[in-house]
C-alpha cells in the first residue's frame, strides 16, 4: 500500500474495496503511529544523553580526565533503527553536538546510512564527510575554522580510517582555538556489536583487535586530552547484550523502538521450495514489484 495515497482513494477503499485493501490501511498507518512514536521517543533520548554531565576528576590543575556517557538503542533487524539515527543526530546538532558515524567495515553499510541521513537532511545547512574523502581533512578544518558544529564524520569501522579522525581532531584541536566552541561531541556506533567483541573496554592491550585498541585511544583522546570536550557513545545495535555488560551502560540510558504490530521476526518467517530453480529470475522480479506495490519487506523465497 502506497503511503501516498489520497484521502479520495482511502475512502473509496473503505466503501467498495476489500478486506485486505482496508486491512493494509489499517496496517499502514499503525506503523506510521508506530514510526512517529519512535521518533519522539529518540529524541527524548538523545536529549537525555547529551544533557547527562560526565564525570570528571581533576588531579592537577592543568590535567582533566573526564568519563563518556554511553547510551543504547536497540531494536530487531528492520524495525527502524537507522531512522533513530538519524533523529539522533538531528537533535545533537540542535545542541551544536558534532557526530562520528561508525559502521561495520564495509562500504555498502556506510553508504546505505549515508544515503538515508543525505536525503533526510536534504536542504539542512549540515555537512557530511567521510574519511574515505579525497577532501576529508580539508572540509573538516573548513567547518572547524568557520565554526560549523553541525558536521557529521562517517567512519568504518577500521583501524586505519579511526586513526586519520585521531590525527585529525588532535591536529585541529591544538592548531585552532574554534576547537574550543566546540563543548559536546557524539559517537554514533551503527551495528555496535563490532564493538562489543573485547572484554577490555577500558585498557588497549595486546592481542585486541586494531580497529578495537583506536576507539579506545579515540575515546582516551577525547576525555583526557581535550579540555572540556564531553563524548557521548550511543550504542545502536539489535543485540544489547554484550554492549550493556561491557560498556557499563546504565539503565535509564538504554532505549528500546517500539516494535509494529505487523512485525515478523525471523522465528515466523515461512520458506517454501520453488520446484524449478530456473525461475529464479521470475521470483526475484515479482517479489521486486510487489515490495514497490506494498512497500514491504521481501518475503521468504529460498529452496528449503
Amino acid at each position: 500500500m502506497n503511503a501516498n495515497i489520497s484521502i479520495e482513494q482511502m475512502n473509496e477503499i473503505f466503501k467498495n474495496g476489500t478486506g485486505e485493501q482496508r486491512q493494509k490501511i489499517v496496517e499502514m498507518f499503525s506503523n506510521m503511529n508506530v514510526n512517529n512514536r519512535n521518533n519522539d521517543k529518540t529524541e527524548k533520548h538523545a536529549k537525555k544523553i547529551l544533557k547527562k554531565k560526565n564525570e570528571k576528576r581533576t588531579d592537577y590543575v592543568k590535567f582533566l580526565e573526564s568519563k563518556s556517557v554511553n547510551g543504547l538503542i536497540w531494536a530487531p533487524t528492520q524495525v527502524g533503527k537507522s531512522a533513530a539515527t538519524r533523529v539522533f543526530i538531528e537533535t545533537c546538532f540542535e545542541y551544536n553536538t558534532p557526530v562520528i558515524v561508525s559502521t561495520d567495515n564495509k562500504t555498502d553499510q556506510q553508504e546505505q546510512l549515508y544515503n538515508r541521513i543525505e536525503a533526510e537532511l536534504m536542504g539542512a545547512e549540515v555537512e557530511l564527510l567521510k574519511v574515505t574523502d579525497k577532501t576529508f581533512e580539508k572540509d573538516l578544518r573548513k567547518c572547524i575554522e568557520e565554526r560549523k558544529k553541525r558536521f557529521v564524520i562517517f567512519c568504518l569501522d577500521n583501524s586505519s580510517q579511526i586513526e586519520k579522525v585521531i590525527i585529525q581532531l588532535t591536529s585541529n584541536y591544538v592548531r585552532y582555538e574554534q576547537m574550543a566552541d566546540i563543548k559536546k561531541i557524539a559517537i554514533i556506533h551503527d551495528e555496535a556489536d563490532t564493538v562489543a567483541k573485547d572484554q577490555d573496554t577500558e585498557n588497549i592491550k595486546n592481542g585486541q583487535a586494531q580497529s578495537h585498541k583506536k576507539w579506545l585511544e579515540l575515546k582516551n583522546v577525547i576525555n583526557n586530552r581535550m579540555g572540556d570536550l564531553d563524548l557521548k557513545r550511543i550504542f545502536v545495535t539489535a543485540t544489547p547484550e554484550n554492549v550493556c555488560m561491557l560498556y557499563q551502560v546504565e539503565c535509564p540510558d538504554v532505549m528500546r523502538l517500539e516494535i509494529p504490530a505487523t512485525y515478523t521476526g525471523y522465528d515466523k518467517i515461512k520458506h517454501f521450495k520453488m520446484e524449478d530453480d530456473l525461475r529464479i529470475s521470475i521470483y526475484l522480479t515479482n517479489e521486486v514489484e510487489r515490495i514497490k506495490e506494498n512497500e514491504t519487506k521481501m518475503s521468504s523465497i529460498s529452496e528449503g
